[in-house]
Order: C-alpha cells, then sequence, then structure tokens
C-alpha cells in the first residue's frame, strides 16, 4: 500500500502549486515528460487529479488527511473548461462566476447522467433498474461523469485547437488521441451529510458536514491509444460508504435541490451504476459500534470506516487499470 511519507520522498512537486482550471494546462499535463518524471523511480504511473470544483473536493479530501500535492503531479478544476470549449452553451450563458452543475455540463458535450428524483420516479420501490446512467450525487457516478468529461474536453480542445475562444495566446497544440508518456487521469468525488439531530432548528446548509460516499476514477492515457473508439468503456472506478454515516442524509438545501425526502428511514446509496456490476444490488451486512446494519448495495461497493479513507483512496488509485 502506499503511503503519503513515500510519495513525498519520490519527488512531489512543492506545495503552493494552484489548481489549474485552463483547458491547455489540462492538454499539456497528460503528454508531458515532467509530469512522467516526478515519480518513475518508484515505478509509479504518474498521476494527475481532475475536479469538478476543485475547492470542495480538495478541502474534504485534506479532511480526511489525504495530501493532494504529494499523490499528484498537477490538480485541475473542469468546471470552468466548459465554458471555455462552449463558449456560446447554456453553461456559459450564466456568465462569469456563475455556477452550474456536472450534470448541466456533462449534456453540453453529449454525456447522460440522470437524478436522484428521475430515479426514484423511474424505479419506485423494489422495481429492479436495467440502465447504467450515472447518478447526481452518487460519489462514484460523480467521479465516472468527471473522468468522461475530462477526456472530452480533452478530445475537444484537440479539434477546436487556435479558436480565438480560447482566452490564450500561442498555446501549445493539443492532440487526439494524447501523445507522450502513460498518465493516469483520476477524478474523486465525496459526498457529505449531516447529523439528523444537527438539523433541529432548520438552517439551511449550515450544519456541521461529515463525509459519507467516496468514489472514484480513473483512465490511463495508455488505455485511451489503445481504445480510441470506445475508451468510455474502459474506466476504472471504485467506491466505498462510510460505515459511521451510511444512512444520514445531505443538508436540508442539498435535499430540496434534488427533492430528496428527509424523512426516509436512510439516504439511498445503492443507486450507483458504475462499477463491473452495473446496476445489481445485494443485501450487504455491517457493524457500526457494534451495532448490526444491512442495506441493499451495488456489489462493488465497500464500506469502510472513516479513518481508513485516505489509506483506501491510495489503494484503489495506484491499482491496476483495466
Amino acid at each position: 500500500m502506499t503511503t503519503n511519507d513515500n510519495l513525498i520522498a519520490s519527488g512531489a512537486p512543492d506545495r503552493g502549486k494552484t489548481t489549474s482550471s485552463c483547458v491547455h494546462d489540462l492538454s499539456s499535463a497528460v503528454s508531458s515528460e515532467t509530469s512522467s518524471r516526478l515519480h518513475r523511480s518508484q515505478d509509479r504511473i504518474p498521476c494527475i487529479a481532475t475536479f469538478f470544483n476543485a475547492h470542495g473536493d480538495r478541502e474534504a479530501l485534506v479532511s480526511l488527511g489525504l495530501d493532494c500535492d504529494a499523490v499528484f503531479s498537477k490538480t485541475f478544476d473542469v468546471q470552468p473548461m466548459a465554458k471555455q470549449l462552449r463558449p456560446k452553451g447554456k453553461v456559459a450563458g450564466k456568465g462569469t462566476g456563475g455556477q452550474y452543475k456536472l450534470i448541466e455540463a456533462s449534456e453540453e458535450f453529449g454525456l447522460r447522467m440522470t437524478t436522484q428524483r428521475e430515479l426514484q420516479a423511474r424505479y419506485p420501490g423494489d422495481t429492479p433498474r436495467d440502465d447504467r446512467v450515472p447518478v447526481q450525487h452518487c460519489a462514484v457516478d460523480d467521479a465516472t461523469s468527471t473522468v468522461l468529461l475530462t477526456v472530452k474536453l480533452l478530445e475537444d480542445a484537440a479539434e477546436v485547437h487556435g479558436l480565438n475562444s480560447l482566452e490564450e495566446t500561442g498555446p501549445p497544440r493539443s492532440v487526439w488521441p494524447p501523445n507522450g508518456p502513460n498518465i493516469r487521469i483520476v477524478s474523486i468525488d465525496t459526498e457529505s451529510c449531516v447529523m439528523p439531530e444537527d438539523m433541529n432548528p432548520v438552517r439551511g446548509c449550515e450544519y456541521a458536514q461529515y463525509i459519507s460516499e467516496l468514489g472514484g476514477a480513473f483512465i490511463d492515457t495508455d488505455t485511451i491509444r489503445a481504445h480510441p473508439d470506445d475508451w468510455q468503456h474502459h474506466i476504472t472506478t471504485f467506491h466505498a460508504v462510510v460505515a459511521e454515516h451510511w444512512d444520514h442524509h445531505p443538508n436540508l438545501r442539498c435535499q430540496e435541490s434534488m427533492k430528496i425526502d428527509h424523512t426516509q428511514a436512510y439516504y439511498p446509496r445503492d443507486n450507483a451504476s458504475s462499477g463491473p456490476s452495473g446496476c445489481l444490488q445485494q443485501l450487504k451486512t455491517f457493524l457500526v459500534n457494534d451495532k448490526e446494519f444491512s442495506a441493499l448495495m451495488s456489489p462493488d461497493s465497500e464500506i469502510i470506516a472513516h479513518d481508513h479513507c485516505s489509506s483506501w483512496l491510495l489503494e484503489k488509485i495506484d491499482q491496476p487499470g483495466v
């Protein structure tokens, strides 16, 4: 298992580096010999991280003890990149600084997602699910959608290279598929929750937040080059539900946005579609503080203790790809 300490010893870049939101920086990173040299001494595949709204997820990962600057040679926020490459699209129409959702950005690039509300309406009760469309606010599905969006951005950047709408002077040439050494493109998403007793009185979203889910996905540029026409089917995913908070809901403002009923016995974490088992479910039994719980979840989902989140992520990031 890889640790933060030996990653730092292998020559990780200095602290204080910034998260880039420029699509040309992203294109350069996946074809950069510099990125490849950072961890070559340990025979690790060098990794870059892409987030949708990097600030929130990076902050959550830091709270778990994960040193992003040690693990990743570069980090990117892909949220602003959709505006760069779709200057006349719906998300760009929200104006400078306007916020938009991953599901909205995905749709601009021909990718599909579904909402929690749509999922519950289509598959009420115990109705088996028969599609693999990623679900909004499911950690592994959000991470998978971010990887999909990242690679689509790279593909589009190569196609529209040199457009005046890209506010760069003499940007490096983007190519598809990415050339250069093998680079692992990793996306990690976290989902947060609040304790039921904290939601009285009602205060919008001003509650103490706890990590309830971790989801990740990655694809190597060697894999993209080997499968340029169907790389979407070669993404590696990993998903964990944090045992201490498996049944807790997001804050009330988030629930209102997703049309989630906070009076449900527990938040639906049985909706993951990203993973080898697709939308299959199985009954899982686990212990939390010596108390036994059972819940339907994806066979691919793991249940881990909060204190194991950082080491679990490091192990999954370094696993072999598909």
